[in-house]
């Protein structure tokens, strides 16, 4: 009996390379997960940020000077 001779016969069972390298099911689950994570940290962050804005205290005005150079006691709400 004969042996074939493997050496002059090329098999393509790979895929073609390129400069891509694919990515893995953990690797994608980690690129989704950091994606996810960005995104909720920039909501939170734009949501404080225009409460923030929303909450802000009106500025004081002036009160007018008295006659007299008295101290006069005011109350905070």
């Amino acid at each position: 009996m004969k042996t074939e001779d493997c050496s002059n016969t090329k098999k393509d069972n790979s895929q073609p390379e390129s400069r891509e390298k694919l990515m893995g099911r953990r690797e994608l689950l980690n690129k989704a997960g950091m994606y996810a994570l960005s995104t909720a940290t920039m909501m939170v962050l734009m949501k404080s940020q225009a409460k923030a804005l929303a909450s802000t205290p009106m500025a004081p005005t002036a009160m007018p000077k008295a006659a007299e150079s008295t101290w006069q006691r005011t109350t905070r709400s």
